[in-house]
């Protein structure tokens, strides 16, 4: 039981991980395009 609040707090810092890496990816993306059509 007194596990379960850590879990969950782990769980949504993977989660803000992820959309931190996936924002790095977009614009890593976005910055690959517009070198490929300069």
């Amino acid at each position: 039981m007194s596990d379960e609040p850590s879990k969950k707090r782990k769980r949504v810092r993977e989660e803000k991980l992820e959309i931190k890496k996936r924002e790095f990816y977009e614009i890593d993306d976005l910055i690959k395009d517009q070198g490929s059509y300069a």
